[in-house]
């Protein structure tokens, strides 16, 4: 935007150039009009003059030329044909030759005089003449001392020079119609020209101001993005933070949210080219249910230790202790929810926080939801938690191997998953996969080296994979949940 002083000048500019073309366009209009009725004088001028002169101008024309000299003509006789005719008084009479030099003045002479000197040949400002070579009769405007004339000539006879009848053409009579008739050409001329005057000095104006006002949009809009992606950047930067110090006593976790949400936002993508999910999930849907699904567990900071890090089996009165940490998580973030107002990613992180732990068959908790009442986005990162809980180790559970995660996993559609969901992960299973192998838990130790009597021993995560898968407890085929916390 402009600042109010530029504004003010630029306002102050605009105007004198705009009064300026106003003023070209009026001085345009009075010499279009001066013009047009110049103009249309003249040609009222010699319209009358032929009508007043031309019998008279016949008749002198069939004078014949005394002493058989071609160009010169009977000045007396013209000046008797003049006497009776009673011509109009302001107009005069002469004789030129072929070449329009006068050789005899017919009555007075006014208007033929310059400085003193009688013109000796005419010059014609607009020459209107027959189609054939010699034409018997000429008219037009000649360009005399004292100012335009409107001419008739008429071709002697026997002879190559001209009789005329002259008259001033301001002296002429025009109609109101002839001088009204004129105007609207001239007033359409003088439109045209204002108005190109003033696109003309827009155009220079707001080039160069348009110029300036996207520079600094494009600014402004750079800046703005700048400081959103800064935004961004910090958002997720606070959501990991805050999901890490619920987690930060644990010392195994590792990388746990940030799996989680890698996992998150693979199988969201891939609900996504559901047509039954196309109008629900957008690419703004993945971008939030991945970050806010680091936020999943944030109500085991309200658990205590002791039950969340039992090695053993947990009692039903410390297993329902645990199942709260879905309500604390949910209590915590509508908490900062009533602080910060509105959120898209703290409301679907209480989501998934209160229903992560819904089972589709209703079975789950805190509110026994079941099939499609339990939120999309919680649907979505139940299968990705329990993905990540079984194929990290824990303190009251090794690593499952990533094939029987999936098998787990594939067991429970319908059941504790969403089968729609399940799908999805099922054909993205290899995704999950590289993604645990870039940024899981690294448990394996490598083989004892060659020599030291350990010759073709298994590293030994393989050997406790093995153990693990022939020591499952009876029943743990039929829940993914692990026999410690969930």
């Amino acid at each position: 935007m402009l600042r109010k002083h530029s504004r003010v000048k630029l306002i102050l500019a605009f105007t004198a150039i705009q009064i300026a073309c106003l003023a070209a366009g009026l001085a345009v209009h009075y010499r279009c009009v001066v013009s047009v009725i110049h103009r249309a004088a003249e040609t009222t001028a010699v319209e009358q003059l032929t009508a007043a002169t031309g019998d008279l101008l016949a008749a002198m024309s069939r004078i014949p030329p005394a002493g058989g000299e071609d160009s010169a003509a009977p000045d007396a006789r013209m000046r008797q044909l003049l006497a009776g005719a009673n011509p109009p008084a302001d107009v005069r009479w002469l004789v030129t030759d072929a070449d329009w030099n006068v050789v005899a003045l017919v009555g007075e002479g006014a208007g033929l005089e310059a400085g003193g000197t009688i013109v000796s040949r005419l010059s014609w400002e607009q020459l209107v003449a027959g189609g054939e070579a010699r034409p018997q009769t000429v008219s037009g405007i000649l360009s005399l001392p004292e100012g335009p004339h409107a001419a008739v000539a008429r071709r002697l006879a026997l002879g190559q020079g001209y009789v005329l009848a002259i008259c001033p053409v301001h002296e002429t009579t025009m109609a109101p119609s002839a001088l009204l008739g004129s105007l609207p050409a001239a007033s359409a001329i003088a439109w045209g020209w204002t108005s190109v005057l003033l696109v003309i000095a827009t155009y220079l104006i707001v080039t160069p101001l348009a110029d300036k006002l996207l520079q600094n949009r494009a600014k402004a809009e750079m800046e703005s993005l700048q400081y959103a992606r800064s935004l961004v950047r910090t958002r997720d930067a606070l959501v990991f933070g805050l999901a890490e110090a619920a987690e930060f006593h644990d010392p195994a976790i590792g990388r746990h949210v940030q799996r989680v949400s890698l996992y998150t936002h693979q199988l969201a993508g891939a609900l996504r080219d559901e047509p039954k999910f196309r109008e629900r999930i957008g690419s703004s849907f993945v971008e939030l249910v991945s970050i806010a699904s680091a936020l999943h567990d944030l109500g085991k900071i309200g658990i205590e230790d002791s039950i969340l890090f039992k090695p053993g089996r947990l009692t039903p009165a410390e297993r329902a202790r645990v199942e709260q940490h879905s309500t604390i998580g949910s209590q915590l973030l509508r908490s900062i929810l009533r602080r910060l107002g509105s959120s898209d990613i703290i409301e679907m992180a209480e989501v998934i926080a209160r229903s992560h732990h819904e089972r589709w068959d209703g079975r789950g908790f805190p509110d026994g939801l079941t099939g499609e009442q339990i939120p999309l986005a919680a649907r979505i990162v139940a299968v990705a938690d329990v993905y990540e809980a079984q194929a990290s180790p824990r303190d009251y559970k090794p690593l499952f191997p990533h094939e029987r995660c999936v098998e787990l996993i594939r067991q429970e559609a319908g059941r504790q998953f969403d089968p729609d969901v399940v799908a999805a992960f099922l054909r993205i299973e290899n995704v999950f996969r590289e993604i645990n192998r870039k940024y899981g838990e690294q448990t394996c130790a490598p083989p004892s080296p060659a020599g030291d009597g350990a010759a073709g021993e298994q590293p030994q995560c393989v050997v406790g994979l093995a153990a693990l898968q022939q020591t499952v407890p009876p029943g743990w085929e039929a829940s993914p949940a692990p026999p410690g916390p969930p």
